[in-house]
């Protein structure tokens, strides 16, 4: 009898095990494979998440050009944009305390010295042909403003024209006192300026 016993225990604790590895070993195959697919949608997600920041990245790249794009053609038009540049005049220097008095503009064929310019800079092997071909095709526009103001506001206007987007040249520059009575003139500091300028567009 306790033999009996003795053999049935093995025997209880052997089935017990394989009923255990029946149950068991299909659960333990659907948790690898759900590891599998966990894993391959987490490497699927990296990937996406890559490529919307390598999208980004272009994006900003592209925003990058095209802001810089912009200045070039807000520096050098495609046209004179006579009005644009008369309105930006009127603004500096009403923005340094100077009166804009009247304007007056006509345009500049390509002058001779930019062609020899372009000669030079043609032969020389440092120069690309880009850069020759905007030489050979930038146009000027002359324009002759009339101001009054201090002599403090208008060195004050040359810097904003210096610093302003839109390239142009200061060709002249002409001063004389306001007009006015003698006793004005004594405790007056303004004086009336003409300036000339050479705007420039491609």
């Amino acid at each position: 009898m306790k033999f009996v016993e003795i053999l049935i225990l093995p025997i209880a604790m052997i089935g017990i095990i394989a009923a255990l590895l029946w149950f068991v070993q299909p659960t333990y195959g659907e948790i690898k494979n759900l590891a599998q697919k966990i894993e391959t949608k987490e490497n699927t997600l990296e990937k996406k998440q890559k490529l919307v920041f390598d999208i980004e990245k272009l994006v900003n790249q592209y925003e990058d050009i095209e802001g810089r794009v912009n200045k070039v053609f807000y520096a050098l038009p495609n046209k004179a944009e006579i009005p644009n540049v008369l309105v930006q005049l009127e603004a500096l220097a009403s923005e340094n305390g100077m009166i804009f008095e009247s304007s007056n503009f006509s345009k500049i064929q390509q002058s001779a010295q930019n062609k020899t310019t372009s000669e030079n800079n043609a032969a020389s092997s440092l120069e690309t042909a880009d850069q020759q071909n905007i030489i050979e095709q930038t146009r000027s526009v002359s324009i002759d403003i009339n101001l009054t103001g201090s002599y403090e506001n208008f060195k004050n206007y040359l810097r904003s024209l210096e610093n302003n987007i839109r390239i142009m040249d200061i060709t002249s520059i002409n001063f004389s006192s306001s007009s006015g009575s003698s006793e004005e003139e004594e405790v007056s500091d303004n004086f009336s300026y003409s300036i000339r300028l050479k705007v420039y567009y491609q």
